[in-house]
Formats: C-alpha cells, structure tokens, sequence
C-alpha cells in the first residue's frame, strides 16, 4: 500500500461549468479544471476510456460532429 494520497480528475466524470482552480497539491494535478477538456486530444489520450460513461458520450459525440464536418 502506497502513502500517496488518493486523486481524481473531476473532468474524468463531469463537466460542469465554470472553470475552477484546483488546490489539492499533487503533482500531477492540472490545476485549472475546464468544462469541455473532453475535446482535447491530449485529455483522450491521457484518459483513454478511463473516463465515465457520460464522458465517453460527449467525447463520441464530439468525433462524430467532427466526422461529420470533414465529410
């Protein structure tokens, strides 16, 4: 068992506005948090499908609009 203490990304489950600085102090903390990370490449490829199912949502949702756009 390790003495890290345990985090979690909120924008691995949610994304509710507004932007919000976060103070926890881990080192791999992003700081500042923003509703629609999701799109980012580097959030998917950091995340994978460790996200929720609701994320997982928006981010095919998001492909799919950016799909259709390049079609």
């Amino acid at each position: 068992m390790s003495d890290e203490p345990l985090t979690m990304d909120y924008s691995t489950f949610m994304n509710t506005p507004p932007d919000f600085e976060c103070w926890c102090g881990a080192l791999e903390c992003c700081r500042r948090l923003k509703p629609d990370e999701y799109k980012e490449k580097w959030f998917q490829d950091r995340y994978g499908s460790n996200v929720s199912p609701y994320i997982r949502m928006l981010i095919n949702i998001e492909n799919m609009k950016n799909n259709n756009e390049t079609n």
